[in-house]
C-alpha cells in the first residue's frame, strides 16, 4: 500500500495507473485527499529519504506523532486574504479581546466561523475560494467547527483559548470525516 501511495505522490503517471474505482474514491473524498497532500508534503520535505515504501512510512509515522498547529493553513489564509478590520468585524468584541497583532485576531475570526452558522458565508469571497481550495484547509476547518460543537462547554470563547489549545489536535479531532456546512 505505501509503495502505491508513493507512486501516486512522486510520478506524474501514479494517480493515473490507479483504477477507475479508486481515482473516483479519491476525488470524492476530502480526507483522501488531504492524505495524498501530506503525503506529498511528507516526500518533499524528506527528499531522498522517502525512497522507499518503508521509507515514506517511517516518515508518515513520524510527521503524525509530531505536534502541530493543524490551522496553520487556514491560519495563513485569513492573514493574506483578510484585512485587520473585515477580521475585527467577523470576530466580534469579546473573541478578540487583547488581540494584538493581525495573527491573533485570525484565531477570534475562526472561532466565529466555528461557533457560528453564517460566520464561513461572512468570509469575503478570496478567503472562501482559498479554503475550498486547499483540501488542507478544508479538512481542518471542518475539523475544528465539529470539535468546538461537541466540545460544548469547554469549547474555547477567546482567541488566546483558541490558540493555546495548540489547534485541532487538542481540541480531542475525532477520526471520523465531517463535512463544512
Amino acid at each position: 500500500m505505501y509503495g502505491v501511495i508513493l507512486a501516486v505522490v512522486t510520478t506524474a503517471s501514479g494517480f493515473g495507473q490507479l483504477t477507475v474505482d479508486v481515482k473516483e474514491a479519491i476525488q470524492g473524498s476530502a480526507e483522501a485527499q488531504v492524505a495524498l497532500e501530506f503525503s506529498r508534503s511528507i516526500v518533499a520535505s524528506e527528499g531522498d529519504g522517502c525512497s522507499t515504501w518503508s521509507k515514506l512510512k517511517a516518515a508518515l509515522a513520524y510527521a503524525l506523532a509530531t505536534p502541530v498547529d493543524a490551522l496553520a493553513a487556514l491560519v495563513a489564509i485569513l492573514e493574506d486574504k483578510e484585512k485587520v478590520k473585515q477580521l475585527e468585524e467577523l470576530a466580534g468584541k469579546t473573541r478578540i479581546k487583547g488581540a494584538t497583532v493581525k495573527e491573533d485576531k485570525v484565531y477570534g475570526a475562526l472561532l466565529a466561523i466555528a461557533t457560528t452558522e453564517s460566520g464561513f458565508d461572512k468570509l469575503p469571497k478570496a478567503a472562501k475560494d482559498a479554503i475550498t481550495a486547499s483540501p488542507a484547509a478544508t479538512h481542518a476547518l471542518a475539523q475544528l467547527c465539529a470539535s468546538v460543537s461537541t466540545a460544548g462547554a469547554k469549547a474555547p470563547k477567546t482567541w488566546a483559548e483558541l490558540k493555546e489549545v495548540g489547534g485541532p489536535r487538542r481540541l480531542d479531532f475525532g477520526t471520523e470525516p465531517v463535512e463544512v456546512s
